[in-house]
C-alpha cells in the first residue's frame, strides 16, 4: 500500500494542466495498484473512455494533429484529488494500530483553548494548560516601593 501511495503522491507532484490519454492510462495503473492491495473498491476513482476527447480541452499551444486525446481538467483533477483523499483514509484504516501510543484525552469543554490571540493587554498575567497553577498579582500604587520605581522610571525617561 505504501508504494501505492508513494506513486500516486509523484503523480499528483507532477500533475499536467491539460491531461491526455497517456495522464490517464497513468491514473488508471495507479488505481489497479491500489485495487490489488486492498479490497477497497476504487472504481468511482476511473475516468471513463467517453470523457476523452480529440478536439475538446486540448491546450491551444498543443498543434492540431496531435494525436493525444485530452480528459476535461475539471473531471480529471476532481477524481486524482478524490483519490488522493479516498486513499490516505483507507491507509489510515489498514495501519495496526499501536499500544505505545498515548490515549488521546477526551474533550473536556472546561479546558483552555491551546491557542490565544490578544490584541493588547496591560496589567495581564496568562498561565495556560498548566494545572493547579496560580499567578498573584500584588501591586499596590500607593507602596513607597512603587513610587520610588515610579519616580526611577520617570527620571530615566527624561535623561533622554
Amino acid at each position: 500500500m505504501e508504494r501505492c501511495a508513494s506513486r500516486l503522491r509523484g503523480f499528483v507532484m507532477s500533475l499536467p494542466i491539460n491531461a491526455h490519454e497517456k495522464h490517464v492510462d497513468e491514473c488508471h495503473s495507479i488505481l489497479n495498484m491500489f485495487k490489488a492491495s486492498c479490497d477497497r473498491d476504487f472504481s468511482s476513482f476511473y475516468i471513463p473512455k467517453e470523457a476523452l476527447s480529440d478536439t475538446q480541452h486540448r491546450p491551444i499551444y498543443e498543434p492540431t494533429r496531435d494525436p493525444n486525446k485530452y480528459c476535461d481538467p475539471v473531471l480529471f483533477r476532481s477524481r486524482v484529488y478524490g483519490l488522493v483523499s479516498f486513499a490516505a483514509l483507507q491507509i489510515q484504516d489498514l495501519k495496526p494500530k499501536s499500544a505505545a501510543q498515548p490515549a488521546q484525552k477526551s474533550a473536556d469543554p472546561k479546558e483552555l483553548a491551546s491557542q490565544i490571540f490578544i490584541k493588547q493587554m496591560s496589567g495581564s498575567q496568562i498561565v495556560q494548560n498548566s494545572p493547579n497553577t496560580s499567578i498573584k498579582n500584588t501591586c499596590d500604587p500607593k507602596s513607597s516601593e512603587f513610587k520610588e520605581l515610579a519616580q526611577t522610571s520617570a527620571y530615566s525617561s527624561s535623561r533622554f
